[in-house]
């Protein structure tokens, strides 16, 4: 602590005089875990205003101190980095004084690219509150409670204000990324003739993004669950086979997660702690493939270091634009085949995504898929296929952690 009490002297004026920075630093060595959570949370939240503290104070610290303050500059440089990937959460400005809430949310969609649907509130229902570039899911979630008379759920491409009285359910909202336990099911699994019985856990959680932010693959797992009574029915650092969802659609913003774990059975009234590890995946780079197709060969081909890639000729099945293709990897790749991996591009410049499906193997090192291809006008001229697949990306970590949770 001597360390880092030195540093905090010897920080340029202007720094030093940061009382907030300084008190948060001498707190990353609390005795308190919550304390020095707190704080470290807080110190990534200040992010570059951070910096000129946090690389003099990983200098001089050791031991333990030193792997936190490590963690935390690790963490803003993410953000940073994220920052670079997807477009800037919408910040909104509100100062309503007993205003028609309907009124509200129409200012609030006027200041963000996510779509939202308030036609379900109540017509005299009214709200007081005040805000200043507060992020989306922040300022929805304020005004819902402000209001007492509306709740924001997630549909899978706008975001729905219903007339349900508000309720604070447990949930994790950030500044891109909101995520609500949405739904926990507890039951046992009896094998009649055996005595063994099975009790099971499974929480549903629904994350949610801005549009135009969409991860390329989302993976989860339940990191720690502790049961009412205390025991600890999944340990932290136990290896739990994550939840892998991809071929998102394109316009989505939000996913539910189903996460599954032995449970405390169906009695159980309370839980002690859930922790939930959620990892978001945004493509920095990529391999691509360009295929001429305006001849309509059987096959047409491309290739790349990473990968090559053959397709059948297009074909029309029940108004849509239907192919075969055949990959062949090459390199290591960070992703697989899904909607928005493939365009087609016609003679007027349009393009198509395709719909994704893996088709009988016959080949161990290759694998086949089905391309269909909607909405394309019957006149159209497929002149080109881009197939694109990331080979590095960027992962976001959300760590969600509830506690004592009524059942």
């Amino acid at each position: 602590m001597r360390a880092l009490a030195l540093v905090l002297l010897l920080l340029p004026a202007g720094q030093a005089q940061d009382g907030r920075v300084q008190d948060l630093l001498s707190r990353l060595d609390d005795d308190s875990i919550e304390v020095r959570a707190a704080a470290a949370a807080a110190l990534i939240d200040l992010g570059k205003a951070a910096l000129p503290a946090l690389r003099p104070a990983l200098a001089a610290a050791g031991g333990e101190l030193k792997d936190r303050l490590a963690e935390i500059l690790r963490k803003i440089h993410e953000r940073e980095r994220l920052a670079l990937l997807l477009p800037p959460p919408s910040l909104i400005t509100i100062d309503a004084q007993n205003l028609p809430l309907r009124e509200v949310f129409e200012k609030v969609s006027k200041q963000t690219r996510t779509a939202i649907d308030y036609s379900q509130v109540p017509e005299d229902a009214r709200v007081t509150v005040k805000l200043d570039r507060v992020p989306l899911w922040k300022a929805i979630d304020r005004i819902c409670a402000a209001s007492g008379k509306a709740t924001a759920d997630l549909e899978s491409d706008h975001v729905t204000i219903t007339a349900e009285p508000y309720v604070a359910i447990p949930s994790k909202i950030l500044d891109s990324f909101r995520v609500t336990l949405e739904q926990v099911q507890l039951s046992t699994e009896v094998t009649f003739g055996l005595q063994d019985r099975y009790d099971n856990f499974q929480a549903t959680l629904r994350l949610g993004w801005e549009k135009g932010a969409r991860p390329y693959r989302i993976l989860g797992h339940i990191a720690e669950l502790v049961d009412e009574h205390g025991n600890e029915l999944v340990g932290a650092g136990e290896e739990m086979e994550p939840l892998v969802l991809s071929m998102l659609q394109p316009d989505t913003i939000s996913q539910d997660l189903v996460l599954d774990a032995r449970g405390p059975g169906p009695t159980a009234t309370r839980l002690g702690k859930l922790k939930v590890e959620i990892e978001l995946e945004f493509p920095l780079r990529y391999a691509e493939v360009k295929i001429d197709v305006t001849a309509n060969r059987n096959p047409a081909a491309g290739e790349c270091p990473e990968f090559a890639v053959k397709v059948g000729p297009l074909t029309r099945q029940d108004g849509m634009l239907m192919a075969a293709l055949v990959m062949t990897p090459r390199g290591p790749l960070e992703g697989e085949l899904q909607s928005d991996s493939i365009v087609l591009k016609d003679k007027s410049g349009k393009e198509y995504h395709a719909t994704v499906n893996v088709a009988s193997q016959t080949n161990e090192n290759e694998t086949a898929y089905q391309l269909a291809f909607q909405g394309i006008p019957n006149d159209a001229e497929p002149v080109e296929l881009v197939v694109r697949i990331p080979t590095e990306v960027h992962r976001e970590r959300i760590h969600v952690e509830l506690k004592d949770l009524n059942l």
